[in-house]
């Protein structure tokens, strides 16, 4: 009986559990999105948003990861400053671009829309600071531990996107937007203490961040082309999907994986991020067998806690999603059902990658993303070109994506179980 009340009251329990009510307010939403929002609307909100997702990508300079995986007090605040400097930078230039780009394309009409008689590249850029902020501020905390403070402000992200989306469906796909620049905003403030306390006191030289930024340069040659390549991935698929298969199938489409990758978020990212700081510590510590232990011991974690939502996906999808959702959303079930195999790896795939950051390898992890982009992006090309249908388009992004999360699984296993130095 004492051990079940001290399990009840730990700090892991209370960290799924607070992650638990974030992501039931996330399929609340979902259920929102599909009864207010057409799918054409979140067809070109999920375009909007899987390219800023590239931008944002490049806000801090991917240093926020050696913030985790650096041992050095000193380097860690010189890092977090850096990686401000250099997140404000990225979103002046964007902004810049975004208002330039009415002069260059006068004709293309949602780069002229206003939000508010404000210009939507406000809102676009607005909605990328505050992106990237948070990614830092994450970083911050994960390297503090802080982790049931972190899914807090995750919770509270949540609550507001869901108030956004119900308030403002009758701006749109902008009301999607807007949704999404609230919930980013108010977790910053819920949260950006910690950002504040970790850049308190001394301030870095020039001569000492330049140091940083030299010491650490494989985050921005190669973290950076690497995330942009996942990043890149979600806006070209769904450029050519949009194109060969129209707007409304992206937006039943887009939302299907975003059902998918629910219980990857409730289940996956508090455990994936204690997963980097635990075996970057490892390194740093030199316990090599401890960090290999740990990463295979997630692979099997990974099986139990995902074949039950796995099957639920699979076999239960379509009557469920049916007897939700409007006539307009009817082959929601079915791409939900062909594409629950893909949960297991994004699960896997996501904690894995630290890996590359925390062996040294990002590299040759370059090299193995670039294949697999290739691989997925080709895949989808040829099969718009060749006419194929919305099921057999479905079931090639099922088979592709498992296909080439399993080869980069297969080499980080490599990597892990291969003798190294640190």
């Amino acid at each position: 009986m004492t051990k079940l009340i001290e399990f009840i009251n730990s700090q892991r329990i209370k960290i799924v559990t607070v992650y638990a009510i974030a992501q039931v307010l996330n399929i609340y939403s979902i259920l929102i999105i599909g009864k207010k929002y057409s799918s054409d609307q979140y067809g070109i909100y999920v375009l909007i948003s899987s390219l800023t997702g590239i931008i944002i990508t490049l806000s801090n300079g991917k240093y926020h990861n050696n913030i985790i995986s650096s041992d050095n007090q000193i380097k860690k605040k010189q890092l977090i400053f850096l990686s401000i400097i250099i997140t404000l930078t990225i979103n002046l230039i964007f902004l810049i671009v975004l208002f330039l780009l009415p002069l260059l394309f006068p004709n293309y009409k949602d780069i002229n829309e206003s939000l508010f008689h404000i210009p939507i590249s406000f809102w676009v850029a607005a909605y990328c600071l505050f992106a990237g902020l948070n990614i830092l501020t994450d970083a911050v905390m994960n390297d503090k531990e802080f982790y049931l403070k972190m899914s807090f402000g995750r919770l509270v992200k949540a609550i507001f996107y869901l108030i956004g989306i119900l308030l403002l469906n009758n701006l749109g796909w902008k009301g999607l937007l807007l949704s999404i620049l609230l919930a980013q905003f108010i977790q910053f403030i819920f949260n950006g203490v910690h950002l504040y306390n970790a850049i308190e006191g001394n301030t870095p030289i020039r001569k000492e961040l330049l140091t940083a930024a030299f010491e650490f340069k494989s985050s921005p040659k190669y973290n950076i082309l690497l995330s942009l390549l996942i990043a890149s991935t979600d806006y070209v698929v769904y450029s050519i999907v949009r194109y060969f298969w129209g707007l409304n199938f992206l937006g039943k489409f887009s939302l299907a994986e975003k059902i998918i990758k629910l219980p990857v978020a409730l289940i996956g990212q508090p455990l994936a991020e204690q997963f980097f700081k635990k075996n970057a510590d490892y390194y740093n510590s030199s316990k090599t067998e401890e960090l290999k232990k740990s990463s295979l011991q997630y692979l099997k974690l990974g099986f139990l806690l995902l074949i039950v939502p796995i099957l639920i996906a699979l076999l239960f999808s379509k009557r469920i999603i049916d007897n939700f959702f409007p006539l307009e959303w009817n082959d929601l079930g079915w791409i939900v059902s062909i594409l629950s195999p893909v949960m297991l790896f994004y699960f896997l795939v996501a904690s894995w990658r630290s890996l590359s950051i925390i062996l040294n390898i990002q590299k040759q992890h370059f090299w193995i993303e670039l294949i697999c982009f290739v691989f997925i992006c080709l895949a989808i090309l040829l099969t718009g070109i060749c006419k194929l249908n919305e099921i057999e388009l479905v079931f090639i992004k099922m088979v592709t994506e498992i296909i080439a999360s399993i080869s980069l699984l297969y080499w980080m296993y490599v990597k892990i179980t291969t003798p190294y130095a640190k």
